[in-house]
């Protein structure tokens, strides 16, 4: 008798805002990026809205003043970062756009920054770790586009979910300083045979592709079952609290090949922010981990 070991990491992410997908220029263009990609498994998340002071930012007394708003439900909180250029030849300089909600900040021509107010706090946080972890995201909701039968995207799938829809009305009539985020996720996927014994090379080889023999639509939902059984999102119903369960069709694979442990790595460590929900603290990696 042999047990197999799944693990799946994060390869590949976006995070975006909601409201990011109307910008005037570059909407339309994001959306249909996005659709091209293998993102089949997404999460709603809440953060606090900010937006740049534009009758503050400029230069002053040698540093280029970068004035943030953050919008919590009990008010505005207030701060700035000064930057100081170490361009001797060109000032450093700013450029909002989007509502204030987007800057470019350049050297001369050179552009050093050119997006979301959002991440230049997120960069400027790997710098400073303690710098307003109010900023962190609350996850609200998993869910899984893909299928074997229709694979599609996880982007066509957010804009046409019921549930989706509810959350974002809900949790912006509740805080309505809030914004709400969505992340696309991409996996990569690893197995392993534990023998209990020593086998030939050719037994070896056939319990491997038994391994392997889970398809798309199981993988998927072998991920999504394992992340909301650990965040326990505020939306999500299923698998909050019987996971695993042989009663589950959607991943019976797992069974048939004598599944011994599941491991799941989640984390937005580039970014230097962390992620929690109701049930689980902050951090920057979450790491799952459920034996069958």
């Amino acid at each position: 008798m042999s047990q197999t070991d799944l693990l799946f990491e994060l390869k590949n992410y976006i995070l975006f805002e909601q409201n990011d997908i109307y910008l005037k220029d570059a909407g339309k263009e994001f959306l249909d990026k996005l659709s091209t990609e293998p993102f089949h498994l997404y999460c709603v998340l809440k953060k606090p809205k900010i937006k740049i002071n534009e009758d503050r930012i400029g230069l002053s007394n040698g540093y280029f003043n970068i004035p943030f708003d953050i919008f919590f439900e009990n008010g505005v909180k207030s701060f700035d970062i000064k930057l100081k250029s170490e361009d001797k030849k060109n000032e450093l300089n700013g450029r909002l756009y989007e509502n204030s909600k987007f800057i470019e900040l350049k050297f001369g021509n050179r552009t050093i920054f050119n997006g979301k107010a959002s991440f230049l706090l997120d960069e400027l946080n790997k710098q400073n770790p303690d710098l307003l972890d109010e900023l962190d995201y609350e996850i609200l909701y998993i869910g899984k586009a893909f299928s074997d039968k229709n694979p599609r995207n996880a982007v066509n799938r957010i804009f046409n979910h019921e549930t989706v829809q509810r959350i974002y009305a809900e949790t912006l009539d509740l805080t309505p300083n809030s914004s709400i985020w969505f992340m696309l996720c991409e996996f990569r996927y690893h197995s392993s045979i534990l023998p209990r014994q020593s086998i030939p090379m050719e037994e070896a080889l056939r319990l491997f592709r038994k391994s392997t023999s889970i398809k798309g639509d199981e993988k998927y939902k072998l991920i999504e079952a394992s992340l909301i059984n650990y965040f326990k999102p505020r939306f999500n119903n299923k698998f909050t609290s019987d996971f695993p369960s042989p009663k589950h069709q959607s991943y019976s694979t797992a069974y048939k090949i004598n599944l011994n442990n599941i491991k799941v790595e989640f984390g937005i460590t580039d970014l230097g922010r962390s992620i929690y929900s109701g049930s689980v603290p902050r951090s920057q990696l979450h790491i799952y981990s459920q034996s069958f």
